[in-house]
């Protein structure tokens, strides 16, 4: 590849766009004391946030009224939400199930001839015939 003598030389222009161009002491100094002073200004922005985070995250309400767990304590404490649980469960139990048997709740649910023969409703042929269908064989 030779270079003719009729074409424009673009090598300083092209050396200085990609920061290889000769520049003044001076100019120099000014540039590395700008960039330190953005570093450390960002540096010193970046502690300030971390120290306000963490004074805001010790002033908190889970910082105040935070306990000392001790193992008795823990064990106490997973005793009673399991036992609050169980008590849940229980309680949701009372409210789907009835609080009575069902025959006295529901006294016109089988008729007196089950109650008195002791057989199911479905083994009664007296059953059927008051319910209007015939046994299953």
């Amino acid at each position: 590849m030779s270079v003719s003598g009729s074409e424009p030389d673009f090598t300083r222009a092209v050396m200085g766009r990609l920061g290889y161009m000769r520049v003044d002491a001076r100019v120099a100094r000014r540039r590395v004391w700008r960039r330190r002073l953005v570093r450390s200004g960002a540096a010193l922005g970046l502690i300030a946030v971390v120290g306000l985070g963490v004074h805001l995250q010790q002033r908190g309400r889970a910082a105040q009224h935070a306990e000392v767990m001790t193992i008795p304590t823990a064990i106490q404490h997973d005793v009673t939400q399991t036992e609050e649980r169980v008590r849940g469960v229980f309680n949701r139990l009372r409210t789907i199930l009835p609080a009575t048997p069902v025959e006295e709740a529901y006294p016109d649910a089988l008729p007196a001839t089950v109650e008195r023969s002791g057989m199911g409703p479905i083994d009664n042929p007296e059953w059927w015939a008051e319910v209007g269908g015939e046994p299953v064989t």
